[in-house]
């Protein structure tokens, strides 16, 4: 059965960016959204309010910089984490101060484990000079381990399985943007 919803603009809705990727509502407060954009991470903060550009990171030029991906953690609204080109950044204080791990490839997706779990998942797609790869990622952003051998293959998206105890349990799914033959798969972690 279809549901018939009307989709129509938001309110407050410009954001200065050409491409919109990947959106993220808290959860403890559904009027606070973020933007991932080809011009960086927005904000909207309320529903009276508009978006406006997050503070860039000190060590690299997030402002100018593509974000692919951007999840809140479920266990504090200030805590968000953004997936961009070869990095996965961590913010616990809404914006202000930023930590960050290497990754190859462009980040595009992020699955934050519950608060009982040291961990977040990434995935990235290939670029002229790497291939996509799954990552295992400490929350304090002290390391970030490849779980899936890198390959011609774009890992597009990843989710945790909340009803696994020990977070452990992934799904991940790819194909291939740039027309070649490799069909699109989905992989589960095996331990």
């Amino acid at each position: 059965k279809q549901a018939n919803l009307e989709l129509k603009k938001a309110q407050n809705e410009i954001i200065n960016a050409v491409d919109v990727f990947k959106l993220a509502v808290d959860p403890k407060n559904n009027d606070h959204y973020l933007a991932a954009t080809g011009s960086g991470l927005y904000e909207r903060a309320s529903a009276a309010s508009g978006w406006s550009q997050v503070r860039p990171l000190p060590a690299h030029d997030f402002q100018y910089t593509t974000a692919y991906a951007v999840p809140f953690d479920p266990a504090d609204s200030n805590t968000f984490y953004v997936g961009a080109e070869g990095r996965v950044y961590k913010t616990a204080d809404g914006g202000s101060t930023w930590s960050s791990v290497s990754v190859n490839g462009f980040v595009t997706d992020i699955a934050v484990t519950p608060g009982g779990s040291s961990y977040l998942y990434a995935t990235t797609r290939k670029t002229g000079y790497t291939n996509g790869s799954v990552y295992r990622i400490a929350k304090d952003m002290s390391s970030a381990t490849a779980i899936k051998p890198a390959g011609d293959f774009d890992y597009n998206a990843v989710v945790v399985d909340p009803n696994d105890s020990g977070y452990d349990r992934v799904f991940v799914g790819g194909g291939n943007y740039f027309g070649t033959s490799l069909l699109g798969k989905i992989y589960e972690t095996t331990n």
